[in-house]
């Protein structure tokens, strides 16, 4: 009974510890969106972006503190079609680890919705690169590229 009441007790404290953490993975993606958004707004308080992953699910951002200028949406969802009606600017967020290198890319797209049918418009993108120095044993910013069309 003592090693089943030893047991519980590690995973409890071991679940409670792990869930505060934000892992680095996560951070970079975060950070390259945030990046991205710095560089390439024009105008402070420009409208909302909407955070949408590989897979058009929400993507949410953790490391926003305001959160003013992005918000995570279900493009597919029945209760977003009046939203996506008006027109939305989306940015769907595609994270490739390779070898030793996180590319992030990020699309930007205008999501309309008409006559039961979603249409696309692809405004450019940005292809940010992190690399892992085994040197410094972390995580260094190599470059950010936004091409438009």
């Amino acid at each position: 009974m003592k090693n089943i009441l030893l047991i519980w007790s590690f995973f409890v404290s071991y679940a409670s510890f792990s869930q505060g953490k934000i892992d680095e993975y996560k951070k970079m993606i975060d950070s390259a969106i945030i990046i991205q958004n710095s560089l390439h707004s024009s105008t402070p308080g420009e409208r909302v972006i909407h955070l949408v992953d590989e897979n058009n699910n929400p993507y949410i951002l953790i490391l926003d503190k305001d959160q003013q200028n992005f918000k995570s949406i279900a493009i597919f969802s029945k209760e977003n079609r009046r939203l996506i009606k008006k027109g939305i600017r989306a940015w769907k967020v595609f994270p490739v680890l390779i070898k030793n290198k996180l590319v992030v890319t990020i699309i930007d797209y205008y999501i309309t919705y008409k006559n039961k049918n979603y249409n696309f418009a692809n405004g450019g993108g940005a292809k940010v690169i992190f690399e892992y120095s085994c040197d410094q044993e972390k995580w260094i910013f190599v470059s950010s590229n936004w091409s438009g069309i």
